[in-house]
C-alpha cells in the first residue's frame, strides 16, 4: 500500500513581535513535527510544509504559506509536481479563523478531481494536537 502524500501547515500568530524569537520558531517546528508524526500514524508522509510564523488568521494579514497551500490544493500538486492527497495541521484553527478563510480552504480542497468524502475522523494526543487529513478532518479521495 502506497503512502498518502500529505502537505503540512503550521502557524503561530502574534502581531506584537514578541514571538520573533527562537521559541516561536521552535513552536512552528513543533507543529510540523506533530504533523509528520500524525502522517506516519495514518500511513503517510508530509511531502511539503507551509509555515506562517507570527501571522494572525483573525486579522486581514497576508499569509504567504496559506496562499501557497491553497494554490497547491487547487493544482492538486505541489509546485515541484508531487501529488497532494491530504492536509495535516495540529488544529483546524491553525488554518482558518474566519468563515471566508474556511470557505477558501474547502473550495481549494474540493477542487481536486477525485475529492469525495469527509469522514470526520481525527486523533488527539496529550498535547491536544489533532492532525486530520484533507481539511483537518479526514477528507480522502
Amino acid at each position: 500500500m502506497a503512502e498518502t502524500s500529505f502537505i503540512g501547515y503550521a502557524r503561530i500568530s502574534d502581531l506584537s513581535g514578541k514571538r520573533r524569537t527562537l521559541a516561536a520558531a521552535l513552536g512552528v517546528e513543533a507543529q510540523h513535527a506533530a504533523c509528520a508524526a500524525m502522517a506516519r500514524d495514518n500511513g503517510g508522509i508530509v511531502i511539503k510544509r507551509y509555515t506562517d510564523n507570527d501571522r494572525s488568521a483573525s486579522r486581514d494579514v497576508h499569509r504567504p504559506g496559506f496562499e501557497a497551500m491553497l494554490g497547491d490544493l487547487h493544482r492538486d500538486r505541489t509546485a515541484d509536481g508531487a501529488p497532494v492527497q491530504g492536509v495535516i495541521a495540529v488544529d483546524v484553527d491553525r488554518i482558518h479563523k474566519t468563515p471566508v478563510q474556511w470557505e477558501r480552504f474547502v473550495t481549494a480542497f474540493r477542487s481536486a478531481p477525485d475529492a469525495c468524502s469527509w469522514t470526520g475522523e481525527d486523533a488527539t494526543t496529550s498535547t491536544r494536537r489533532a492532525a486530520r487529513s484533507r481539511a483537518c478532518t479526514t477528507f480522502r479521495w
